[in-house]
């Protein structure tokens, strides 16, 4: 249940590339002061599974369509080109 309200703020998410410096900057709106800016475009995938797996994700697994990965009932496939 958690991670659906989750996903639906996320697809809610805006992106833009400041001028100023180049970097990327995204927000939630219906997120109060959550916020992110770096200096980067997407994300290898290497990179997201790390992350994923620092943040208690198991996997990548196979056996759907796309492989995925699993904390407790949540479940994040990973497809195409992150971030882009």
């Amino acid at each position: 249940m958690i991670s659906q309200y989750l996903s639906a703020a996320l697809r809610k998410a805006r992106y833009e590339i400041l001028p100023d410096d180049g970097s990327y900057y995204g927000e939630i709106p219906s997120f109060d002061g959550v916020y992110a800016n770096a200096p980067f475009g997407p994300v290898r995938r290497s990179e997201l599974v790390r992350a994923l797996r620092s943040l208690g994700f198991d996997g990548p697994n196979s056996g759907s369509k796309h492989q995925f990965m699993v904390r407790g009932a949540g479940t994040r496939h990973l497809t195409g080109r992150i971030g882009r």
